[in-house]
């Protein structure tokens, strides 16, 4: 069996060196920047725990810093960015307190570099979370609501790890993507993967170290003006400490066809797993619009262990005078936290609104059903989120919100566990170019 991770290891390394040296011409754009940043917020959640049965009110305090230094010019983007939180949480089971102190440290280098049709770019992160404050849904959608497209797993889609429990999460990632022949009648990327996750002080049956490496590579042909072929293969591996290795192989082609009213789009895809192999068709239309988008996908899928299920989904987004407002509906299979298939059904709608030029609020709304096609086990989370931004000043800016969570998991038993948090926030960012 083919395995890549010396490859993916040494393309990490060798990637930044496949565009050409006079890429490296300055412009007048960007510059050196020194950013430091400071945020306040207060919170109240009621059953934080997420629990059928609420053990009460958890309060708590974080001061969050961020420090960043970059420098860009028209071809090359460098940037350190560090950060941590001071946090204190007063909860109804003492195992759950934070004592006041540093917590959450985090450090993220990135560098991107623009050439004549190519493009480079890598990340490196390290970051230590405690377990009750890993993000939910709302956090990992797209400023309009929308899912980022790309997405590889659902692992980072739903964290259902949002609990107040005890044990920090240490994660370790890099990534590198190359794209050469942008705009050119033969386009290619390949992107790397790897991810490390360590737990420390958890609950060992809940909580397993585990590591993930991925190699991706896709090929864009362009047939004619408004007529286009993409073809991709891709490769990852997922070892989680106490279980075997598993595999994944995927391979893709896709078509499509611009009109003048809107693109069509086909696609066929297999992936094979530990368990078999699945496959994916699907089609799409997106008509132009003048004062925002749409589009609409339908499909079929059958998954490894032959459970059939009709695949699509809906967008839509719209610029209003004073706001935008979108909405999705997205019905796919995927990867599931350990690699396993899932079965997943995402709807969301997001509102903005400016009252003013200083002040506006924002509504989210998000509900997310996911089935492990192998264990049978479901789970269904809702969130409401209503925020209200006020700006003080060009430097200072104070945020209202409410926050509600709906949590059912069928290896917990059938109910509903709720929670309501509502928090205060302001913060201010300081910044001097070099």
């Amino acid at each position: 069996m083919f395995a890549p991770r010396p490859l993916l290891a040494a393309g990490l390394a060798l990637l930044g060196t496949a565009l050409p040296l006079a890429a490296q011409e300055r412009g007048e754009a960007g510059g050196v920047w020194l950013r430091f940043g400071i945020t306040q917020r207060i919170e109240a959640t009621q059953n934080a725990d997420l629990s059928l049965k609420s053990d009460g009110p958890t309060f708590g305090a974080e001061t969050g810093l961020a420090f960043s230094l970059s420098s860009e010019t028209r071809s090359d983007y460098l940037g350190l960015t560090i950060g941590t939180a001071l946090r204190h949480v007063s909860a109804p089971d003492p195992d759950d307190d934070v004592s006041f102190g540093i917590k959450a440290p985090r450090v993220e280098l990135s560098y991107r570099r623009n050439g004549a049709g190519s493009q480079f770019q890598s990340r490196l992160s390290a970051q230590v979370e405690d377990i009750a404050y890993l993000r939910g849904i709302a956090e990992f959608l797209n400023e309009d609501g929308t899912l980022p497209e790309g997405i590889e797993t659902v692992e980072d889609l739903i964290n259902l790890d949002d609990r107040r429990a005890t044990g920090q999460r240490r994660t370790l990632a890099a990534n590198s993507a190359l794209r050469v022949g942008e705009g050119g009648p033969v386009e290619a990327g390949l992107r790397l993967t790897a991810r490390h996750v360590d737990y420390f002080d958890t609950d060992p049956t809940l909580y397993f170290d585990s590591q993930r490496y991925a190699l991706r590579g896709d090929v864009k042909l362009r047939l004619a003006d408004n007529l286009t072929m993409t073809s991709q293969l891709g490769y990852a591996e997922y070892h989680e400490e106490g279980s075997a290795l598993r595999e994944t192989w995927d391979l893709g082609f896709g078509l499509s066809h611009e009109r003048p009213r809107g693109s069509l789009s086909f696609s066929v895809s297999a992936s094979q797993v530990e368990e078999g192999t699945s496959y994916s068709l699907s089609s799409g239309w997106a008509p132009k619009l003048a004062n925002g988008s749409l589009s609409f996908s339908l499909g079929a899928s059958r998954s490894a262990n032959g459970t059939d299920a009709v695949t699509g989904g809906v967008s839509y987004s719209r610029k209003l005078p004073r706001g935008t407002l979108s909405a999705q509906l997205r019905r796919g299979l995927t990867s599931g936290t350990e690699d396993t298939e899932e079965l997943f059904t995402l709807t969301s709608a997001s509102y903005r609104h400016a009252f003013s030029p200083l002040t506006g609020m924002q509504f989210s709304l998000s509900y997310l059903d996911t089935k492990d096609l192998a264990a049978g086990a479901r789970t269904n989370r809702g969130e409401l989120g209503l925020g209200i931004q006020h700006r003080l000043s060009k430097e200072w800016a104070v945020n209202l919100g409410y926050r509600r969570v709906m949590l059912r998991e069928t290896a917990v038993g059938s109910g509903w566990a709720e929670s309501d948090s509502v928090y205060v926030s302001m913060g201010r960012t300081f910044s001097h170019r070099f």
